[in-house]
């Protein structure tokens, strides 16, 4: 199409991405509920060798969800469990996605191991493997640009490389690292699969919940469930 129209590259994303949403930063108590995802350096390919994080959030008084807050770079299992603590502590969301096959193959029970020889009540974080449903990559991230281009999904103000990342994309291409763009873009599937349960649960105090073993959550049986199959 854009060979027709006698479209640059640049005219082509520039249009996908004319009407983004740039949110003013906001601060933990400008949330209702939220969610953290993780995309691990888990890929064969030397450009995967970096795992990514971002925050997702609904935000009092928006009906689209945001992307708030984010991290790429190299870090161990252990390293990234306290990037997702920190994560948590900061914006008090307390519900994790975790790419499903690194999720069922290391992820899920290396992280309720470190709960439990930290002494923390591994029932407090609901951990959900998010799954791709059999789509390629390259879909995924491209279905998220249009979002974040048609202003369906917002990006907070200290986002702008998200913004870049998905500007300079181009599935034709190997990027040298695409984990920013696709952590981000597993945000459109998580809140699909688990919407209502990630609104229910809220924002919440995590550091003191976290140190209290004996508070139960009523999404244990959720993450037990979802991590049986």
């Amino acid at each position: 199409e854009a060979e027709r129209m006698n479209l640059t590259q640049d005219e082509v994303l520039g249009a996908e991405l004319g009407m983004v949403r740039r949110i003013p930063q906001p601060v933990p108590e400008d949330l209702e509920a939220g969610l953290i995802i993780l995309d691990p350096a888990f890929g064969k390919n030397t450009w995967n060798d970096d795992s990514a994080v971002t925050v997702h959030a609904k935000i009092r008084g928006m009906n689209i969800p945001v992307v708030v807050d984010s991290w790429h770079g190299k870090l161990g299992e252990e390293g990234l469990f306290d990037k997702m603590l920190e994560f948590s502590y900061y914006w008090g969301i307390s519900t994790w996605c975790i790419e499903s096959v690194a999720a069922q193959k290391l992820f899920l029970s290396y992280f309720r191991l470190l709960f439990r020889t930290r002494l923390m009540n591994e029932e407090f974080i609901l951990m959900l493997p998010v799954l791709s449903g059999g789509v390629a990559k390259s879909s995924r991230i491209i279905a998220m640009r249009r979002a974040i281009g048609s202003g369906s999904y917002g990006v907070a103000a200290s986002q702008e490389e998200v913004i870049e990342h998905f500007a300079e994309y181009n599935p034709q291409r190997p990027p040298d690292h695409d984990d920013l763009e696709d952590s981000t873009a597993y945000g459109l599937i998580a809140w699909d699969s688990y919407g209502e349960s990630i609104k229910s649960r809220g924002i919440t105090m995590v550091a003191n919940a976290l140190m209290n073993r004996s508070q139960t959550n009523e999404g244990l049986r959720l993450g037990h469930q979802i991590s049986a199959f």
